[in-house]
């Protein structure tokens, strides 16, 4: 099942969730400037992305990046769990 076979508001009534917004919850972190590889690197994955690959490959072609640059700019390991 493909992420557009479904939209939010249906997953939340299918599983009987609730949403929670809460504003400010990153008042306190700091930008962070992305590295010239992960622009690089994302380009050219996005652009590859956007002509062929299924939803889940194009997903994680934007998240892997993003988190990979995230541990070298943050010099400590993002756990995805």
């Amino acid at each position: 099942m493909s992420y557009s076979d479904f939209t939010f508001i249906e997953v939340l009534n299918k599983f009987g969730l609730t949403r929670e917004e809460r504003s400010g919850v990153f008042s306190q972190a700091a930008e962070i400037e992305p590295t010239d590889f992960f622009k690089t690197g994302f380009n050219r994955t996005y652009r590859l992305l956007g002509v062929s690959g299924t939803e889940k490959l194009r997903s994680e072609g934007i998240v892997y990046p993003l988190l990979s640059d995230l541990n070298e700019v943050i010099e400590a390991p993002v756990l995805v769990l």
